[in-house]
């Protein structure tokens, strides 16, 4: 949580991420009961906490990392105040590859049972049927999709929240390697004369990684408020709305979209809209965070309240 707000909203840290090498990762040793082993033999609860310990960490790094390359005081500006250094370009786009290789690094690095193939974050885990077999019932293993777009129809039903563990899992992956190509963005819409082919490259990853986190795909999002954080979410969600329609908009974010960010973006694209517009318009109700985004997010799509 307190990290979450530093890198969220700036708030200075209370010293309590120092302790984290002396304490290190949890070895679940401690005494269990038979519930919490036979949920944890179906689920991976286990190993699912543990990753997300172990992303979190990576994330922190990041925001570090992209803070010292971006950030005002940096040598090389960038975040939105400041020319970008055309000189620099080479050496910024090696800090985006070698954080996006820590990243893939860590996803590789995941248990069988949790890790899943490229442009695959909405598939079950491989082998899906010998991990989770005990858990999801026949019909929903009839389908090679573990979350869908299509929110009309009755979700699947998943026991010990285990669609919610993996959602997460894969939304804060998809989250950190949208972070890390955001700057390439940010190029693209005010330094379009100076964009190179790694450039666009970067601005295509970053709008790729946008598209259809699973927290806001169905089953997950019938269980929004069980979500960690929501006003986390509800805010990315509406930089992904603003991102993907200026996408349309801008002339060389529309070139980048069309050319380099393959066949099925559009329609990737187009259900990302609805289900991330869903979702603030459903939390809009309980969580003010939500109903701030909804407000603009309707605007720029020219919605009814």
């Amino acid at each position: 949580m307190e990290t979450c707000f530093h890198m969220e909203f700036g708030q200075p840290l209370t010293g309590l991420e120092k302790l984290e090498e002396t304490i290190g990762l949890p070895d679940f040793s401690g005494p269990m009961t038979d519930e919490d082993y036979i949920v944890n033999q179906q689920t991976h609860f286990h190993e699912h906490f543990a990753s997300q310990i172990v992303l979190r960490r990576l994330s922190a790094n990041f925001h570090s990392v992209l803070n010292k390359t971006f950030g005002a005081d940096a040598s090389l500006p960038l975040a939105g105040f400041a020319p970008f250094n055309i000189s620099s370009s080479p050496g910024t786009a090696a800090v985006m590859k070698q954080l996006d290789a820590q990243l893939d690094q860590w996803r590789g690095m995941l248990p069988s049972h949790l890790r899943w193939q490229d442009n695959q974050d909405v598939a079950f885990a491989e082998p899906s049927h010998n991990a989770f077999g005990d858990v999801y019932t026949e019909e929903t293993l009839q389908s090679n999709h573990m979350f869908t777009p299509d929110l009309d129809t009755p979700p699947a039903t998943y026991p010990f929240a285990a669609d919610i563990q993996t959602a997460l899992l894969r939304t804060r992956y998809s989250y950190n390697k949208h972070l890390i190509h955001r700057p390439c963005v940010f190029k693209a819409l005010h330094h379009p004369e100076s964009m190179t082919r790694e450039d666009a490259e970067g601005a295509a990853e970053c709008l790729k990684a946008s598209v259809k986190w699973p927290i806001a795909l169905s089953p997950p999002c019938t269980n929004k408020r069980l979500v960690p954080v929501t006003f986390f979410w509800s805010q990315n969600l509406l930089g992904v709305l603003i991102l993907l329609h200026l996408s349309q908009q801008h002339p060389m974010l529309s070139r980048i979209r069309s050319s380099l960010c393959g066949q099925r973006f559009d329609v990737e694209a187009s259900q990302t809209v609805t289900v991330y517009l869903d979702w603030l318009r459903d939390m809009k109700k309980i969580e003010s965070t939500a109903n701030w985004c909804w407000n603009i997010a309707r605007l720029v799509y020219q919605l009814e309240d």
